[in-house]
């Protein structure tokens, strides 16, 4: 039965995809043999006002089932069954004319992933303006301009009047996810579809932006479906919870009774994890700290069960690094060592110059002054960028990004290794976003120019290494869950046999069970393959758990 306290009531909803080759065929050919069932009889109801939590580990189905209340789902995806009542209307049966009028201004969704949801070639402030002129929703006294940039104010944007002409490569990860959270309050929506809206953000910025969102709640009374990965934060955020797994809703109720006494096993086993990502469990490595706001060098660190991976071999040095945005200067007289062995964490909060630390070193950022300078040259380096769904070309097959590194090496001579501001010591040259050295005394066995072992065959091994199904090779970055893409990510960064990894917020995004088996993992490939990795993070207690030395940026 319909009650107008409630905003939305989802009764046993089905979504499924077809398969590729079911995609080609006329629906006259099409049977259920052909169809991957993504979500598998949901029934959930949000009330005006009130937060539900949406818990699960990657693919489960959390997005699917969120994309199809606005009919966001790819062309392959349809619901096959059930029913999404907003208001006391069906929207699943509506057409696309019909569902835009419920789109912003009555139903706003905060997309996981902003860079994709940006538009790369518009300013922020202009986005943001599009969003409140097509749901006119503006005070008479103010401007379209003025709104938005009252709106980027209220989610934590800084100089706001300056900053609306910018495009979105010109703001941190933590930075596009408020200015897509600005979005989605433009049209003053009554439901909100919040797809784990505090993913990039630091401690500090996301407590803001959680308490922004409470407070606007509040005020305006809208529902939320608060999708996360982070169980900490649905105590603080919602009233009830819901525990997704293979497509099901496997346990709901009452937040707090849910997580003193939960029922099922799955449940039991997440909260399981929580206790051992707030280190109620084992750490792996005890961590000294060094606090390292720029102009400071990185010093001694306290001594620890991982002090001796400090003393092995430097593989990488930064002396005097200065970078500068304009007149905003990111990084000062910057010192850094990295040795063999070892996971050095680097925290600090978004936009504090973690990520401009990580592509001066990899050359794809330039600098004014200073020294970097890598054993062997720029190829023992790869990185894991921050991202994945950015920093994976959608057009080619997961098989083809992991050997992307084969196929750059193969194509070039090697270089040296020191970079000197954006000047070069050799033929290295930091504004070159390729440029690097080849390992001492030459290309490393199996490289295929070389003449060693097959490409696909070393694409395979990577991908075994990893823990990332074989069958996986031919599939394109859309069809993985974010669990799988970071796995093909880290096998795209070891492909090539570096000495250093850097891994640029590699878990963001992911749940706490897929979060712990790529901290495993990390952990693993350094142990095994005797690495250095620079983990770059937010989130300290992670970083805690799993480094030898943390830097700490102010």
């Amino acid at each position: 039965m319909w009650t107008m306290s409630k905003l939305l009531k989802i009764d046993n909803l089905i979504v499924a995809f077809r398969d590729r080759d079911g995609g080609r065929r006329p629906a006259s050919q099409f049977s259920a043999a052909d169809e991957t069932v993504a979500v598998r009889g949901v029934d959930l109801t949000i009330g005006r006002g009130e937060t539900l939590a949406l818990v699960g580990e990657s693919g489960c189905g959390k997005t699917v089932m969120c994309k199809s209340m606005l009919g966001f789902l790819c062309a392959r995806g349809r619901v096959d069954g059930g029913s999404i009542e907003y208001m006391g209307r069906d929207l699943a049966g509506l057409a696309e004319k019909d569902l835009v009028k419920y789109r912003g201004g009555e139903i706003a969704m905060i997309p996981q992933d902003p860079m994709t949801s940006l538009d790369p070639m518009a300013s922020v402030g202009d986005q943001i303006a599009e969003a409140i002129r097509i749901a006119d929703h503006i005070d008479k006294t103010q401007s379209v301009r003025d709104r938005a940039i009252e709106l980027m104010r209220r989610v934590g944007i800084e100089d706001a009047e300056n900053r609306y002409d910018q495009r979105p490569y010109q703001f941190s990860g933590g930075m596009r996810q408020r200015i897509v959270i600005a979005i989605a309050l433009a049209g003053d929506p009554n439901l909100v579809l919040a797809d784990e809206p505090t993913t990039a953000l630091d401690e500090e910025t996301q407590a803001g932006v959680l308490a922004l969102i409470r407070e606007l709640q509040k005020e305006r009374g809208f529902g939320m479906l608060f999708i996360t990965h982070d169980l900490h934060l649905v105590e603080d955020m919602a009233q009830r919870v819901a525990i997704m797994k293979d497509g099901k809703i496997v346990e709901e109720g009452p937040t707090r009774q849910v997580f003193d006494g939960p029922k099922h096993e799955y449940t039991r086993q997440l909260l399981g994890y929580l206790d051992y990502y707030r280190q109620r469990g084992h750490m792996h490595r005890a961590s000294g700290t060094t606090n390292a706001a720029p102009g400071t060098r990185a010093g001694e660190v306290a001594k620890s069960s991982g002090a001796a991976a400090a003393e092995g071999p430097t593989v990488l040095r930064v002396r005097g690094l200065n970078k500068s945005y304009g007149d905003l200067k990111v990084l000062t007289d910057f010192d850094l060592e990295a040795h063999r062995g070892e996971i050095l964490g680097i925290v600090g909060r978004s936009g504090c110059g973690k990520s401009t630390l990580a592509s001066c070193i990899m050359g794809i950022e330039p600098f004014e002054s200073g020294m970097i300078e890598i054993e062997g040259g720029r190829d023992r380096a790869q990185m894991i960028f921050q991202g994945t769904q950015d920093a994976f070309n959608s057009r080619m097959t997961i098989g083809q990004i992991i050997a992307e590194p084969l196929k750059i090496r193969g194509a070039r001579p090697g270089a040296g290794g020191t970079a000197t501001g954006s000047s070069v010591t050799g033929r290295l040259s930091a504004a070159d976003p390729v440029a690097g050295g080849s390992n001492a005394g030459g290309s490393s066995a199996g490289d295929p120019a070389t003449g060693g072992s097959s490409t696909e065959d070393r694409v395979l091994r990577a991908m075994d290494e990893v823990g990332l199904d074989r069958s996986l090779i031919k599939r394109r970055p859309h069809e993985l869950s974010g669990g799988q893409r970071q796995r093909a990510a880290i096998a795209r960064a070891i492909i090539a046999d570096p000495d250093i990894i850097i891994a640029d917020e590699p878990l963001t995004g992911l749940d706490v069970t897929a979060q712990a088996r790529i901290v495993h993992l990390l952990r693993d490939l350094v142990d095994r393959r005797d690495l250095s990795l620079i983990l770059i993070a937010h989130d300290r207690p992670m970083v805690e758990h799993v480094s030898d030395r943390i830097i700490q940026f102010a």
